[in-house]
């Protein structure tokens, strides 16, 4: 048997409604009761307004012989106060405010078990000239009952979101910000790795200890298809963490020359000229205080549970020239990763100066010189922790012989040392490329490369496999020819065949055939 009411009463700019109702059933074996009510009321006015709300529900479960509550009963009351302001010339805000008290059974009657504050505001301004502000912030206080046997420790969390754009300098600044927080429970991951069959896997296993065992310090990427033999797979631990985390991005685009006005004589080089910045992070630390773990810059922190943060700069000039054109670039990049045997960390950087040079429409020539840091920390797997520091330089020239052959030649150069033991490397590549495009029917591509290694250290340990990428100390030499054609409209043919062959070592040889059908 089910019985409810609803209504919905208007006087003025008051409001009130009402909705509730109450569910008997009864069989052989249990009796039930459920009910439920929400009553409003509320006022407004020209462009804000307050609500008031009490929203209440029950479950009963007894057996038919006696009013002893069952296992499935359960009840809770929440009371919540509302303020809202939506003014179309002004600032829109909110603000809510609430308190819910759960119940659970305790012989025939309820009994408080626990109980949470709730407080939520938020902003939302939509200025002039692409300027908005978004804002939203929730806290929340939970906290057992004092008559309930509930032994949970009281939490307190705090999310909050923050989305800032704007343009200043007629566009010649454009900012974009975002930047969260929250809490929750982190999850220590656990892997291992499978063998799949050969090329169609990600990661090489190479017997450093000579003792026939795949270990986990043991497998790193593959560089080669032939090597490719493993996959990893990631199976989630059963220990959590509590965590804080924080996540931030910005970008900033810098424009000089729409700063400068239309009759000034320096707009045309201001033109050429632009900066573009970029910075994401995302962190999580193991719950302490929260007002010492809001800030996302912090990266060298002893609470820290993961962290993935790149960043990225470059300053071009002449960009708008297409005979000559110079970048200057900065990546960098930090990741660390909680795992059920400790941490691993990453970290990258590249300071880098790139020429731009076109001096035929169908020539151009680059030219890239960069030094480059790349580093690894394991708290475990002591044999697998370098830091690498180098420079390097990339020559590259193309020549697009008409419309559907293009040749390419290059030339690289490392000096890369181990900071963290003996390695050194003096890397020299001599490579030469083309393309063949056959407009409707595909392409094909080769490509042969000589490598010299000068390689001084083990060659034969993770750092190695590294600092070499695969091949092997003195001569080396590479060669590829990838043909795509298509057979018709719906079927496309993919053959790929390559070769390899270093010092001491027997040539090895690569081929892959694929058809794909393309809806």
């Amino acid at each position: 048997l089910k019985q409810n009411t609803s209504g919905h009463l208007a006087l003025n700019t008051w409001q009130v409604n009402w909705k509730a109702s109450q569910l008997n059933s009864s069989d052989d074996f249990r009796k039930t009761s459920f009910t439920r009510h929400e009553l409003s009321l509320g006022k407004s006015w020209k462009s804000w307004s307050i609500l008031l709300r009490e929203n209440h529900e029950g479950n009963r479960w007894t057996l038919p012989t006696d009013q002893q509550l069952q296992t499935g009963s359960f009840a809770f009351q929440e009371f919540a106060l509302k303020l809202k302001n939506e003014s179309a010339n002004g600032l829109p805000w909110f603000i809510n405010v609430s308190n819910r008290t759960d119940y659970l059974p305790k012989a025939n009657e309820f009994i408080s078990d626990q109980s949470a504050w709730q407080a939520q505001t938020g902003i939302n301004l939509v200025g002039k000239n692409g300027h908005s502000t978004r804002f939203t912030g929730n806290w929340r206080n939970l906290k057992p009952s004092q008559s309930s046997e509930n032994t949970t420790a009281p939490e307190q969390t705090l999310t909050a979101r923050l989305e800032e754009r704007f343009q200043l300098f007629k566009g010649g600044l454009i900012s974009s910000t975002f930047y969260e927080i929250g809490s929750g429970l982190e999850r220590k991951q656990e892997f291992s790795y499978l063998e799949v069959p050969a090329g169609q896997g990600y990661y090489t296993w190479t017997d450093y200890n000579g003792n026939q065992v795949k270990e986990l310090d043991e497998f790193d990427p593959a560089v080669f298809t032939d090597q490719a033999n493993y996959i990893r797979i990631f199976r989630p631990g059963t220990d959590y963490v509590p965590v804080y985390a924080n996540r931030f991005s910005q970008t900033l685009n810098i424009l000089p020359g729409r700063m400068v006005s239309n009759s000034s004589a320096i707009r045309e080089v201001m033109n050429q000229v632009n900066n573009r910045f970029a910075v994401s992070i995302n962190r999580k630390t193991y719950r302490t205080e929260l007002l010492s773990q809001l800030n996302p810059f912090i990266m060298n922190d002893s609470l820290l549970v993961s962290l993935q943060a790149q960043l990225r700069n470059t300053l071009s000039f002449s960009t708008k020239n297409n005979v000559l054109g110079i970048d200057y670039l900065i990546q960098q990049s930090e990741n660390q990763n909680l795992m059920s045997y400790g941490t691993e960390q990453r970290n990258n950087l590249m300071h880098g100066l790139v020429l731009r040079i076109k001096p035929l429409d169908a020539i151009w020539v680059n030219n890239q010189t960069s030094f480059n840091r790349q580093g690894q920390k394991s708290s475990f797997f002591s044999s697998r922790n370098y830091n690498l520091e180098g420079w390097k330089n990339e020559l590259e020239a193309t020549l697009e012989a008409g419309q559907v052959i293009r040749f390419k030649l290059s030339w690289d150069w490392l000096n890369q040392t181990n900071q963290a033991g003996n390695e050194s490397l003096i890397e020299h590549r001599l490579s030469l490329g083309g393309d063949w495009q056959m407009p409707g029917k595909g392409q094909i591509h080769m490509d042969i490369a000589y490598v010299n290694l000068g390689f001084q250290g083990e060659s034969d340990s993770p750092v190695g496999y590294v600092m070499l990428k695969g091949l092997r100390p003195g001569h080396n030499g590479l060669a590829n020819l990838g043909i795509r054609r298509r057979l018709n409209e719906l079927i496309q043919l993919d053959l790929n065949y390559g070769i390899r062959i270093s010092e001491e070592q027997k040539m090895i040889h690569t081929g892959q055939l694929s058809v794909r059908a393309i809806f």
